[in-house]
């Protein structure tokens, strides 16, 4: 998988308009408009994949994706952005042709999830009826995201639009999905909590000493909180 991160041109691009614009600074303000576009062009953070956006796991739709199962549940998933592997946090139920059961469930119980020898173990326990859930996982390989093997799923619109909500530049490969809005958030080392449209996640990173800080938890409290009001 082919990968070009364009600020790698941006530099210099850079320092050439800033003598142009140092030796014609007398020019019209049109032209110096058409600078900065081209200055802006260039900024950082820009993936190009080669993944096309037919094959895309979230704007398009590959055979092998189940994320069509849960198109448009609010509900939000667990998701590892290396492998595309996700654990659905269930906390409005729906049935099996997708429609909300707007009843008490009565219950709440725990799920355990293992998605693989390179994959993420998760518990979940959600609350139905309090429209809440508690979820831990065990990450060690999703640790680091890999923007290679990322952009083997996503095509380069998605790429980007998921790591511009990023407040650092070195995520984990870890993240939540919205399975209504099919959008994903990175989970971060120095993020604790963060709202997500009617979502409000907190988050607690735990590193195990014994292993150097390779092994890799994190506990989740997501609460379910639509508009008052409206």
């Amino acid at each position: 998988m082919t990968r070009i991160k364009r600020n790698k041109f941006g530099m210099g691009i850079l320092v050439a308009f800033i003598c142009l614009c140092a030796v014609g600074c007398h020019d019209s303000g049109g032209d110096q408009d058409m600078q900065m576009e081209a200055i802006s062009e260039t900024e950082e953070g820009l993936y190009i994949s080669n993944t096309t956006p037919e094959k895309c796991y979230l704007c398009g739709t590959p055979e092998q994706s189940l994320l069509p199962f849960y198109e448009g549940q609010t509900n939000l998933g667990i998701i590892s952005l290396n492998t595309f592997e996700f654990v659905p946090i269930e906390i409005n139920r729906y049935d099996d042709y997708g429609n909300l059961i707007e009843e008490p469930a009565g219950f709440s119980s725990t799920s355990m999830q293992n998605t693989g020898e390179n994959g993420f173990t998760a518990y979940v326990t959600p609350n139905h009826d309090r429209g809440y859930a508690n979820a831990i996982i065990y990450f060690e390989n999703d640790k680091e995201l890999n923007i290679d093997k990322a952009a083997d799923f996503l095509c380069t619109e998605c790429l980007n639009q998921t790591l511009e909500e990023c407040w650092n530049d070195d995520p984990f490969g870890m993240g939540v999905i919205n399975f209504e809005t099919e959008e994903i958030r990175l989970l971060e080392r120095n993020i604790t909590a963060f709202t997500f449209d009617d979502f409000y996640v907190s988050c607690d990173l735990r590193t195990s000493d014994d292993s150097g800080g390779d092994s890799h938890q994190m506990d989740l409290l997501i609460f379910y909180c639509p508009e008052r009001y409206q």
